[in-house]
């Protein structure tokens, strides 16, 4: 981990076994969590952007400008991958001119990132998953499925834009006052209503036979938690996407 959060240099092997890191509030201890979580998904699980991340003092030494890189060498099914994610701040300080994913060395996708590394971030703010809005719970499928299902991501991803654009558009037919029993509004609405269908259902589907599963895994270790009361997830999408 080099130039992340409050971390000039950091490096580290992780055992089997697993590691403990332990340390006073504000050394950093998240922060790591963070860049390994950041490998794998591409984004900060506590909602940052990628400009919050550099450390500010980071290209002091060397006259450069401000950047942030995450690397680990991973061996997963007997395959070992070097993955790592480089970011550098532009000329102003605030917005991020470029961030590239690594992996064995070579450029690649943020797509192609995803699914080397796999991780489960947990933080007493997840405490949101249960007592928090839906968005909260879709954004964390999310981020499970994508991890091993990059035909889902492409889906995830190509719902957001298709969503963008219907609401462009709505909002322009508010703009120049056009109304909605027109002909122009009904035929470009009904459009980009039909590419949310479809993309939604690979989505939907998908979720729900991963919760599915989640269900069959809570329901076996339920007796562990307590030899009387059982537990159970279950997928209540809306009726309409």
């Amino acid at each position: 981990i080099d130039q992340f959060r409050c971390h000039a240099g950091v490096r580290m092997t992780i055992p089997d076994a697993g590691v403990r890191i332990v340390g006073p509030n504000g050394s950093g201890k998240t922060s790591v969590l963070e860049a390994i979580a950041m490998l794998a998904t591409t984004r900060s699980f506590r909602g940052a952007q990628d400009r919050d991340v550099v450390r500010w003092e980071s290209g002091e030494d060397y006259g450069v400008a401000q950047f942030a890189r995450v690397e680990a060498r991973v061996e997963s099914n007997g395959e070992r991958r070097r993955l790592g994610i480089a970011m550098e701040l532009a000329d102003d300080g605030e917005s991020i001119a470029s961030k590239r994913f690594l992996v064995d060395d070579r450029p690649t996708s943020a797509h192609e990132l995803v699914g080397n590394l796999m991780v489960v971030a947990f933080t007493p703010e997840d405490v949101q998953l249960v007592i928090g809005p839906p968005a909260d719970r879709r954004r964390a499928l999310d981020i499970l499925i994508s991890q091993f299902d990059r035909v889902y991501m492409r889906h995830l991803a190509a719902y957001g834009r298709v969503l963008r654009q219907r609401n462009g558009l709505l909002k322009a037919f508010a703009r120049d006052r056009v109304r909605a029993d027109a002909a122009a509004a009904i035929t470009q609405i009904a459009f980009w209503d039909e590419q949310l269908v479809g993309e939604g259902a690979y989505l939907i589907g998908r979720r729900a036979r991963v919760v599915a599963a989640l269900h069959k895994a809570i329901d076996r270790h339920a007796s562990d938690l307590s030899s009387r009361a059982r537990f159970g997830v279950a997928y209540q999408p809306r009726a309409t996407v």
